[in-house]
Order: structure tokens, then sequence, then C-alpha cells
């Protein structure tokens, strides 16, 4: 795989993963609305807490399946995450991989969640240095312009004329064109194809 299409396979695997930021530990406590705000059970459309109120303000407050079971719900970040060293979290609520699911050393998780974030800044790099090297190579192109002289096509950058009069010139050095700068601009695309090729 080259590349080019590594990068766009990481941009796709990004695209698809659980939004991030994702951070260490099963860190939301998610639990149906059961009790009054005097904290008696109540029955389902007239409660307003659930279990983990306590906490203070929910993070988030909707309909979640509780034990098999739609209904009010809310969402509390728990102040002590359980099992940080193995567990990662996505800030929608979700549990993006635990130790049944392969995470299992604590360097994992933190390398993971630390890539989740440093994963769009890199492809950002990339995106720039790409368009810095495309807009290089065309002022490189341009100035290093073809001219028509004596019948022969030459680098009007690096062939060598000297003044002869207010609107008079003379050649003094001719180089062909493609001269030794876009021959190498050229080299340097092949080679950079054929690295692409063998990674």
């Amino acid at each position: 795989m080259n590349s080019e299409n590594r990068v766009n396979q990481l941009r796709a695997d990004l695209e698809a993963a659980t939004p991030g930021p994702w951070e260490p530990g099963d860190v939301w406590l998610t639990a149906g609305l059961i009790y009054s705000d005097a904290w008696e059970r109540v029955g389902d459309g007239n409660a307003t807490r659930c279990a983990y109120c306590h906490l203070g303000e929910p993070a988030w407050s909707g309909r979640a399946d509780i034990n098999g079971t739609v209904m009010p719900a809310h969402r509390h970040r728990n102040p002590e995450p359980y099992d940080p060293g193995h567990a990662v979290s996505s800030s929608g609520g979700g549990l993006v991989a635990y130790e049944g699911g392969g995470v299992v050393r604590s360097e994992d998780v933190r390398f993971v969640v630390s890539a989740r974030e440093h994963v769009p800044a890199l492809l950002s790099e990339v995106d720039g240095l790409r368009l810095k090297g495309a807009a290089l190579r065309e002022r490189i192109t341009a100035l290093h312009a073809p001219v028509q002289h004596m019948g022969q096509v030459w680098c009007g950058e690096c062939s060598v004329r000297r003044s002869t009069g207010p609107r008079s010139e003379e050649w003094v050095a001719f180089i062909p064109h493609p001269c030794p700068t876009i021959d190498a601009l050229g080299t340097a695309e092949t080679q950079t194809t054929e690295t692409k090729e063998q990674i």
C-alpha cells in the first residue's frame, strides 16, 4: 500500500471511528429516571431524578435502553471512572473499548486515547505539506519556463543573458529546456512515487 492510499485509509478509519475526544476509563453513569425531586420513588412519567443525580446536573438527558426498557434517563460523569487502565470512553457516553474487547494494557489505552486526537492533526499536516509542495513545484516550473530562441527551446531562468543596450540583450550561455532544475523536479517526483509503491 503506497503512502497516499495509506493516508486515505487512515482518513476513512478516522471518519468511521466513534467521534472523539476519547479518554481512559468507563467514565459515564447512565440510569433511568425513577425518583422525584424529593428522592421518593415514583412511577414512570413523574420521575425527575435518577440514582446518580446526587452527583449533580446530568451531562445528558434523553431516552435510553435501561435493562431492556427504553425510558427517560440521565447520564452523569463518574468522578472516579471505572477501570482507567483498561477501558476507553467517548465524549458521547459510549464505551469504546474494554478489556474483553482486546485493550488490556494501560499503555495501549493511553496510546489509543492520544491517537484519537493526534491523527486528525497529522492528516491536516499531510494535507498542508502536499499543498505547499504543489505550490512550490508550480512556482519553480513557472520560474524555469521555456523560451524560444534561434530555433531552439532554452530555460529562461538558467540561460545567461547580458544587456547590450537599453532594449537589447545578448545570450552568453544556453541551457536547454527542460533544465537541470526541471529534471530534478521530475526525478524527485519519480523517486517519491517509487518510494510510495515500496511502502
